[in-house]
């Protein structure tokens, strides 16, 4: 063999053996008794704890120790078991990973544990899309959300995506507010949290990565396993534009299968991303599969700017034993921050579908969960909004159709209205149409020429509609129409309208 090939072979040999060691890591998961992050020599090491690339899943052994290969991997992350919890910042970020990009692949990259007394009947807190794209609208995120939600017992936050609108340079500020509640916010990102300079999907979350970490992981709580995913798929159409497709990449596919895996069949799996299921266009179905091998599932979305209770089934492709809820949790945005402003200079943000803007509660139990719905501003037991003419002729009140638009509601409520009485309740009829409310607001906005988004001026279904008929004999004067709920977890709710017959 020549002495040139004898050289270039070795080097081959030499280049070959620092690859393997870089594209392979190892650290340990410990108790962090004194929590100042650092592995110490008298704190014990935790066995049996996951930990991913974003690929592999993979449990520590009895020394705490874990081996993962990340050959293309970014971020590597510990999957929180329950009653630990892993570090939070001073912004009550959880830091639960390391990005490659960030340290020395021979440094041991360790993950600190501390104990943490969790129940399983806790409450979460639901941000949909607060989508800021100006300072301004960081003071109508402080003033609406933020202030509201500071003192509400939740045991961690989720921001469903859409943290700014297009605008990175803001993140900041918008984490400073969310401190502000005391509350550790976990996040997911969506499509407006891309970098549009980005040339594939693989890129345009770097910046979001760098804060918030990966953008899909898992952790638990209580009884309750946690899937986040980032389910916004970049991709560039033409120089001009990044685009996107709802779904899922075969990466995080393949992590969903392997996180599963070390999941108990007797845990309540809940899936958190942008987009809801039924809009996936990329392995909607084989996620479905994964998921219909549990027999208690959530799946809690935004993106939509509306509030959508879907129930799918064996039409939708899914197996399991009973249809599967999804949860689409509206937007503390509303319309986009826009709409008529109140005494305060905020816009009233009234979504799509007619709520207003504000954020969801959900209560786990074991296996069982309930979601309520806050709208900004107003009392809890605001929860419902009737609409027909205020003032009518006997004539006219016959021919009336009574509207009662449940923020929340599903096609499983039971819904009653009576006249006058509080007694004689009639049942109302569940029939999705457009909120009457809305479409008025809008009608006047137009006559006052007053901005909006050319996108946030359509008028849409609402799939949360009740309606039913006015008594043909009311007689003249003030009448009272009274208003009750049972939701599809129990809870009563009330309203009432007062209407005038002349």
């Amino acid at each position: 063999m020549k002495k040139e090939n004898i050289i270039v072979n070795v080097a081959c040999a030499l280049f070959f053996i620092h690859s393997s060691i870089a594209a392979a890591i190892s650290g340990f998961v410990y108790e962090d008794k004194n929590k100042n992050n650092i592995k110490d020599k008298n704190e014990k090491p935790i066995a049996n704890i996951a930990v991913s690339n974003g690929r592999d899943v993979v449990l520590t052994d009895k020394k705490g120790q874990y081996h993962l290969d990340v050959n293309d991997s970014r971020t590597v992350f510990v999957i929180k078991p329950a009653g630990w919890n892993t570090r939070t910042d001073t912004l009550n970020i959880p830091r639960f990973y390391y990005n490659l990009i960030d340290v020395q692949f021979s440094t041991s990259m360790d993950f600190a544990l501390y104990k943490n007394s969790e129940s399983d009947n806790f409450d979460i807190i639901l941000y949909g899309d607060p989508q800021l794209k100006s300072k301004e609208e960081i003071g109508f995120f402080c003033h609406d959300a933020i202030e509201e939600t500071i003192g509400v017992k939740g045991e961690f936050g989720v921001i469903l995506g859409d943290i700014a609108f297009d605008n990175q340079n803001l993140y900041n500020e918008i984490d400073k507010a969310v401190a502000l509640t005391g509350i550790n916010f976990y996040r997911v990102p969506g499509n407006h949290d891309m970098d549009y300079n980005a040339k594939d999907d693989d890129d345009a979350l770097e910046n979001y990565r760098k804060l918030y970490g990966p953008p899909y992981y898992s952790f638990n709580y209580g009884n309750v396993h946690f899937i986040m995913l980032d389910n916004i798929i970049s991709k560039r159409v033409d120089d001009s534009y990044l685009r996107y497709d709802e779904g899922i990449s075969d990466r995080i596919l393949e992590f969903i299968k392997n996180d599963l895996a070390f999941v108990s069949k007797d845990k309540q799996v809940v899936l958190m991303g942008h987009a809801n299921i039924t809009e996936f266009d990329h392995n909607k179905n084989e996620l479905l599969d994964m998921l219909a091998e549990y027999p208690h599932t959530l799946s809690i979305a935004g993106h939509d700017h509306r509030i959508k209770n879907i129930f799918i089934d064996s039409n939708d492709g899914w197996d399991g034993k009973k249809p599967h809820h999804i949860y689409v949790a509206g937007a503390v945005c509303g319309a986009w921050w826009q709409g008529f402003p109140n005494e305060d200079g905020i816009p009233n943000a009234m979504m799509t579908d007619g709520t207003p803007n504000g954020y969801s509660i959900v209560s786990f139990k074991k296996h069982e969960y309930s979601i309520r719905y806050k709208a900004f501003g107003k009392d809890e037991d605001f929860q419902m909004i009737a609409y027909l003419p205020d003032e009518m002729t006997s004539q006219q009140a016959a021919e009336s159709e009574v509207i009662l638009n449940i923020f929340a509601g599903t096609e499983k409520d039971i819904v009653e209205m009576s006249i006058d009485s509080n007694k004689d309740w009639k049942f109302m009829q569940y029939e999705p149409k457009e909120a009457p409310f809305r479409n008025i607001a809008l009608d006047k906005e137009a006559e006052y020429n007053f901005p909006r988004y050319d996108w946030a001026k359509s008028k849409s279904i609402t799939g949360h509609i009740w309606t039913s008929k006015l008594p043909t004999d009311l007689s003249e004067g003030t009448h009272i129409i009274f208003f009750r709920s049972v939701d599809m977890y129990g809870n009563k709710h009330f309203a009432k309208r007062i209407i005038r017959i002349q």
